[in-house]
């Protein structure tokens, strides 16, 4: 992920670098990834990548925070 994308979504409230990571891991590597995404497919897709039942609800919000500022970028 390109640092300036790193910096977008760093910003984001509730997302942290260990979020960061996750995204990477499943293949959100811009803020433009998450332009009208769902946050509970996403959510499910990094408990996949972690191989059991991680997110809750407040990893679900951070989720959409970021879900949220990219539909604004539109």
């Amino acid at each position: 992920m390109k640092e300036n994308e790193r910096q977008k979504i760093l910003s984001v409230f509730s997302n942290g670098k260990k979020m960061l990571c996750y995204y990477e891991a499943i293949g959100m590597n811009r803020l433009s990834d998450f332009r009208g995404g769902d946050a509970n497919e996403i959510a499910m897709r990094i408990n996949i990548y972690l191989g059991g039942n991680h997110m809750n609800k407040l990893g679900v919000q951070a989720i959409q925070n970021v879900i949220d500022i990219a539909n604004e970028g539109v």
